[in-house]
C-alpha cells in the first residue's frame, strides 16, 4: 500500500499502520472460542504471552497483554485498560463484570484498543 502523507504526519500513520497489523495478528493468534473449549474439557489454560501463541488460545486480558507486549517490543508506549461495571442495578455491587483491552501511544495522543471487540 502507498499511502501519501505530509511529513508531519508520519508518526501517526506508522503508529496507525502498527496497531492494526499488530492487533490483527493478536486477534488472529489468541482465540476466545477456543479458550471456551479448552475450558470446557478441563484442559490446562495457557498463563502466560507464548502460552497464549502456542496454543491460540486467551481471553481479553490475554489479547490485551500479548498486545500491550508486543507493542512495546516495537517501541510504542502501550498500557493495558480494565473496564468493570455493575451488571445487576437491583444490588449494588453485585454481578460486577469487567474487560480488558489496551491503549497504545502514537501522534501524541493515546488510542484505545480493543481487541476482543475488534475496535
Amino acid at each position: 500500500i502507498n499511502i501519501e502523507y505530509k511529513e508531519e504526519d508520519k508518526e501517526l500513520w506508522e503508529g496507525y499502520i502498527q496497531t492494526l497489523v499488530v492487533a490483527g495478528y493478536v486477534q488472529q493468534r489468541v482465540n476466545t472460542p477456543y479458550y471456551g473449549y479448552l475450558q470446557m474439557q478441563k484442559e490446562t489454560l495457557p498463563r502466560s504471552i507464548s502460552e497464549y501463541l502456542e496454543t491460540g488460545a486467551g481471553i481479553c486480558g490475554d489479547q490485551g497483554m500479548t498486545f500491550v507486549t508486543l507493542m512495546r517490543e516495537l517501541g510504542y508506549e502501550a498500557r493495558p485498560v480494565s473496564v468493570f461495571w455493575n451488571s445487576s442495578a437491583k444490588v449494588p455491587g453485585v454481578n460486577i463484570n469487567g474487560h480488558y483491552a489496551a491503549e497504545v501511544k502514537y501522534g501524541g495522543k493515546w488510542r484505545f484498543v480493543d481487541l476482543t471487540w475488534g475496535t
